[in-house]
């Protein structure tokens, strides 16, 4: 009965002619999810987007315009290829076919497959997509391919700022981590690295000999 009201509520903000965004507030978990999932039927196009997620927040960081951002969304989240529509492309380049229809985001994942050749090659994508400007088709590919990478050169970045500014105590015993290189340990003993940082930046230690060193001053 509760969520039927709400869906009656929403029919009456959709018919508006002059109708304005719509927020929705309540606790979590009564229903606010489905009953905008089912409302969403009632559109030809519809996006959920939840922001607590590094994915559907970073359009929102990459692009300042608003067209842009829009189309980016669209494009990203809604454009989908059917097995009769792609496969011809996907054997030329020697890409494994696929069995069903797939989001334009999956196959841009793959390592041979890029956007402009899927447009070059691909009539009904060109068409769709023709009206789309440059700048957000390249920002999108770029996003979608180099996400990953991008998000762990970020954790790495900063894990090495942490590390910059990490103290090691002059006390600490060396001696008792056995797990450490017999270069790696006479070079710590003889520098005495003030802070994980420098410890990295010392000629002859690894990176793994860092990582112990590490997990033995959280002990």
């Amino acid at each position: 009965m509760f969520q039927r009201d709400i869906l009656l509520e929403l029919q009456k903000w959709r018919i508006k002619d002059s109708r304005k965004p719509l927020i929705i507030r309540g606790a979590r978990q009564v229903g606010k999810t489905t009953v905008v999932r089912q409302f969403s039927e009632n559109f030809k196009q519809f996006i959920y987007l939840n922001l607590e997620l590094p994915e559907d927040r970073k359009p929102f960081e990459d692009f300042s315009n608003f067209e842009t951002l829009l189309q980016a969304l669209f494009f990203l989240k809604n454009k989908s290829l059917e097995p009769q529509q792609v496969n011809s492309y996907l054997e030329k380049i020697g890409s494994a076919l696929i069995e069903e229809k797939q989001k334009a985001i999956r196959l841009l994942l793959r390592p041979d497959v890029n956007l402009h050749s899927m447009i070059q090659e691909i009539p009904e994508l060109r068409e769709e997509l023709d009206s789309y400007s440059p700048e957000m088709l390249q920002q999108s590919e770029i996003q979608v391919k180099y996400e990953r990478y991008i998000e762990k050169e970020q954790e790495l970045a900063a894990r090495m700022s942490t590390m910059e500014n990490t103290l090691i105590p002059d006390t600490f015993n060396y001696d008792r981590i056995a797990a450490l290189s017999a270069e790696a340990l006479q070079k710590f003993k003889k520098i005495k690295p003030r802070t994980l940082g420098q410890a990295t930046r010392i000629s002859g230690v690894n990176p793994s000999d860092v990582q112990i060193l590490m997990v033995y001053m959280g002990r």
